[in-house]
């Protein structure tokens, strides 16, 4: 039985000053109450082990329940000729369930018995698909810092239905009788990742939410340190040169 708890988090800030000719300046409204239209702005952001004379080994086979999120917060203002302030929100949250499989593997003539086992590397791999009930909230609120023009707000639900899948690897160096070292890369698709899409003078439709693919990859260096009861030494041979039973 194994738990874990993940997190990611993404900030991007920045500021643009913009020089307004003639009517060449765009004022941003979620809710195009009589202003101009908005460009298309979206953020998406966004596990082992035996292994024998095979190639290739199923070693555990997985089932479980999942829980993530993808929150995107923009914030907005306008000094100049006109003046403004915009926020908005785009908080999804998934639920859902995944299979998938793992364990070790060898790398062919470079695993058993050859070099990879040589410089006392061992390789794993986890392989997830799960099915998600995507829900989506956004909020907007604009504030044209005008006492005659009104502050507008605009909320809007949505769900749907999101596949994630992932690859991960492993490729790990003993160091010691506690302390190993990893190289994991985790490939992960989700089929659903809101995006908004803003009301304008060449649309009819309203603001609504939208979604797209996304991809990502993943990379990081870790450093494995045993605790608890003294593990066995590291002098005894890996897994991989045992006998199968």
């Amino acid at each position: 039985m194994t738990g874990s708890v993940n997190g990611f988090f993404t900030n991007v800030e920045g500021s643009d000053r913009t020089n307004c000719n003639g009517n060449n300046c765009v004022v941003i409204d979620p809710t195009n109450s009589s202003r101009a239209a908005r460009p298309r702005r979206s953020l998406v952001t966004p596990n082992r082990s035996r292994c024998g004379q095979n190639l290739l080994r199923n070693d555990y086979f997985l089932v479980g329940a999942d829980i993530r999120g993808i929150d995107q917060d923009n914030s907005l203002r306008g000094r100049g000729t006109q003046n403004f302030n915009s926020s908005e929100t785009l908080d999804t949250t998934y639920y859902g369930g995944y299979v998938g499989f793992g364990g070790e593997y060898s790398l062919g003539f470079l695993g058993v018995g050859g070099l990879w086992d040589r410089l006392g590397l061992r390789s794993y791999y986890s392989v997830r698909a799960g099915l998600y009930d995507a829900s989506t909230d956004y909020g907007g609120r604009f504030n044209p810092l005008d006492p005659s023009s009104p502050i507008t707000h605009l909320s809007i639900s949505d769900d749907k239905l999101a596949f994630i899948g992932s690859v991960s690897s492993e490729h790990r160096k003993q160091l010691g009788p506690r302390t190993s070292l990893s190289l994991l890369t985790d490939y992960e698709y989700i089929s659903s990742v809101p995006s908004m899409r803003y009301a304008g003078f060449t649309s009819t439709r309203p603001t609504r939410i939208e979604d797209d693919g996304a991809f990502s990859v993943r990379s990081v260096l870790r450093l494995n340190i045993a605790l608890g009861a003294a593990p066995a030494p590291y002098s005894e041979p890996p897994l991989s040169s045992q006998p199968l039973k």
